[in-house]
C-alpha cells in the first residue's frame, strides 16, 4: 500500500499524498454545498410554482362548474318550454 513503483514512501510523501486528498474532499465538499444551495432555492421556486399552478386550476374548475350550472340551467328552462308548448 505505501509502495510506489517498487519502493516504500517516505512518510513526508505520504503525508503529501494525503494532503492532497484532503484539498481535493474539501474542494469537493465546498461544490456539493454549493450545488446544495441552488437545488434548496429551485424547490423552492418550484413550490411557489405549484402553489400559483393550484390556485389557477381552482379558479378554471370554479369556472367551469359555474359554466356548466348555467348551461344546465338554461337547458331546464327550454325543456320546461317546450313541455309547455306541447300542451
Amino acid at each position: 500500500m505505501s509502495e510506489e513503483n517498487g519502493r516504500k514512501r517516505t512518510t513526508d510523501e505520504r503525508l503529501d499524498a494525503l494532503l492532497a486528498r484532503h484539498e481535493a474532499l474539501a474542494q469537493t465538499v465546498e461544490l456539493i454545498a454549493g450545488m446544495q444551495v441552488k437545488v434548496e432555492k429551485e424547490q423552492l421556486r418550484t413550490g411557489r410554482q405549484l402553489r400559483s399552478l393550484g390556485r389557477l386550476v381552482r379558479l378554471i374548475v370554479l369556472d367551469h362548474e359555474s359554466r356548466l350550472l348555467a348551461l344546465e340551467g338554461g337547458e331546464d328552462e327550454e325543456d320546461d318550454e317546450e313541455a309547455e308548448g306541447d300542451k
